[in-house]
């Protein structure tokens, strides 16, 4: 007895408070106003049986516990977390979107193959979503996502006429016309184009761009320059440069590096015929620009003659007269005629023969003048073409005249001439003006001759051979001597 007693003693259990009895009513009323329709039938029944479960104490609460009370309490809570999560989902969207993508597939010849497979998959994983009776509406907007992205990607097969007419125009074009950087872009658009023709399922979108990739391959063809007339005009050039020493320094400067440029630009496979062109016209400037140097030889005689002269015989105008056609004719004759035309030299020459014809002696006829120099006898030596000058009773001063006159003959510096002419200039002065007179003399070397002739010449005298030069140099003009 004892025993039973103690037992019972400690199975007394305290009633549950009213608070906590009122809140699992709260509970269960919260629980049964919702619809079983709106959720999903498994995690409807567990909920109705935590309900059943909390109404059982809410009908005897004098009999339960706090304890009782609670684990209802947390029981009906966690199964209507659990359903609320699993409301029955809204399939009309997704079965719309079943719908659409059944219709897309009937014509399915005229889409893209991998297009049409990836719709077939994600309408089969959308059906069985559909078919499921507890799919969430998670699954269901997954699934809807997925299949209208699919329908969204059904490409059309491209519309390939244009892109054929196209490349067949292109086969047309043969690779030996054009520059090799032309011909290398363009190929590469072509093979895009053919790549394109032949894949089955190309979409319009890559065929609209190999076309615009082809046409532009097409117009940026650049045909292979002629390079005929740069090919003239760097031979020209060349015939300059092998007579270098023929022509006057400061007109022949820049020539070399022209030529070499025009040279890179006749080796460049990709040159453009306006490069070439401009190439062409630069080094032709070059060319026109070049002269020959002037004939020098019968201006430094007439110079040598006269500096053996003692000016003290003659007037001071006279005498100041011939040393200003001195002064001139030197500065020719020191810068080896480096700046100066023929004319510029045949000028000098016929301002010293003026000067010297001109001079006059107090009382006396300017014969005793010529008398003097053709009393005077010259050396011309042949290699270094410096004159020595060997005067009888005059005083000779023929040392400062840094000249050489060792020239090549006409005929040997033609060359430069032919080279000139060949680049499309005018013929210069070659064979024109030295033809005159045998042995390579110049025309107008009369005048020379009478200076040095034996006997007393007049002032007439000197006058004839200045009268004899100038016919000679209007000869020069008649040939076509530029400056």
């Amino acid at each position: 007895a004892t025993d039973a007693l103690e037992a019972a003693v400690a199975g007394l259990k305290l009633k549950a408070d009213a608070l906590f009895v009122g809140m699992l009513q709260d509970l269960a009323d919260e629980a049964s106003s919702l619809e079983e329709a709106d959720y999903v039938a498994s995690w409807w029944a567990a909920m109705e049986d935590a309900l059943d479960g909390a109404n059982e104490i809410l009908a005897d609460p004098e009999n339960y516990s706090n304890e009782d009370v609670f684990a209802a309490m947390s029981d009906l809570l966690t199964s209507l977390q659990e359903l609320y999560q699993h409301l029955v989902a809204d399939k009309s969207i997704l079965r719309s979107a079943i719908a659409q993508a059944e219709t897309v597939l009937v014509n399915k010849d005229k889409y893209v193959s991998g297009a049409v497979t990836r719709l077939t998959e994600k309408l089969d994983a959308a059906k069985v979503v559909d078919e499921k009776s507890d799919a969430s509406q998670t699954e269901v907007d997954t699934a809807y996502q997925a299949l209208l992205d699919a329908i969204l990607d059904m490409q059309e097969k491209g519309d390939k006429l244009a892109l054929q007419t196209l490349t067949k125009l292109a086969d047309i074009y043969l690779e030996g016309n054009y520059t090799p950087t032309s011909w290398a872009s363009f190929k590469t658009a072509r093979d895009g184009a053919k790549a394109i023709l032949e894949n089955v399922d190309a979409m319009q979108f890559q065929i609209d761009a190999v076309y615009s990739g082809l046409e532009t391959g097409l117009k940026g063809l650049v045909r292979k320059a002629d390079p005929s007339a740069l090919k003239a005009s760097i031979a020209a050039a060349q015939k300059i440069l092998d007579n270098i020493e023929d022509y006057v320094p400061s007109t022949v400067l820049g020539l070399a590096a022209e030529q070499a440029s025009a040279i890179l630009v006749r080796d460049n496979g990709d040159a453009t015929q306006a490069q070439v062109n401009a190439a062409t016209s630069g080094l032709n400037t070059r060319i026109l620009a070049a002269r020959l140097k002037p004939e020098l030889s019968q201006l430094l005689s007439l110079y040598q003659k006269t500096r053996a002269l003692s000016l003290k015989e003659f007037t001071e105008q006279s005498a100041g007269t011939l040393v200003a056609a001195q002064v001139k004719a030197k500065a020719i004759l020191d810068a080896d005629g480096d700046g100066y035309g023929q004319k510029d030299v045949d000028a000098a020459y016929a301002g010293l023969l003026k000067a010297f014809a001109g001079l006059k002696t107090d009382g006396k006829a300017a014969g005793g003048a010529e008398k003097k120099v053709a009393d005077t006898g010259t050396d011309k030596k042949s290699a270094s073409g410096k004159a020595a000058v060997r005067t009888s009773g005059g005083t000779s001063d023929g040392k400062d005249v840094k000249v050489d006159t060792g020239r090549k003959t006409d005929g040997a510096r033609s060359g430069g001439a032919t080279a000139v002419a060949s680049a499309g200039t005018a013929t210069g002065p070659a064979g024109s003006t030295e033809a005159a007179t045998a042995g390579g003399e110049r025309a107008g070397s009369g005048s020379a001759a009478t200076l040095s002739a034996g006997g007393a010449a007049s002032a007439g005298d000197a006058t004839s051979a200045l009268n004899g030069k100038a016919s000679a140099d209007t000869g020069r003009s008649a040939a076509g001597e530029k400056g």
